[in-house]
């Protein structure tokens, strides 16, 4: 289970890229993220794979517990996969 309580991202310059969310998932859990350019979808991704910082509120993970040090983030990110939008590799299959 990954559960998220009431994690917000606020950038330096005051921009609110996240507000406060609270969601668990499921291991083996299907999860669709819908919604309009600039709702946070993207932040809210990144900040469960830690390359977000929350500015508030606190993410955890099953048997790793709180993602807010590094040892726990390594953890993390080898037992999770995260596929870019623009990824390098769409371009090394359009030449195949």
């Amino acid at each position: 289970m990954l559960a998220l309580n009431r994690v917000a991202v606020t950038y330096g310059n005051g921009t609110q890229a996240l507000k406060p969310t609270s969601l668990k998932l499921a291991q083996g859990q299907f999860v669709v993220l819908l919604g309009r350019s600039g709702a946070g979808k993207s932040t809210l991704i990144r900040t469960l794979n830690g390359l977000v910082a929350p500015t508030s509120g606190s993410i955890i993970a099953d048997g790793v517990g709180s993602l807010d040090g590094e040892r726990a983030l390594r953890v993390h990110r080898r037992r999770t996969g995260m596929i870019f939008q623009q990824h390098r590799a769409h371009r090394a299959l359009e030449r195949a």
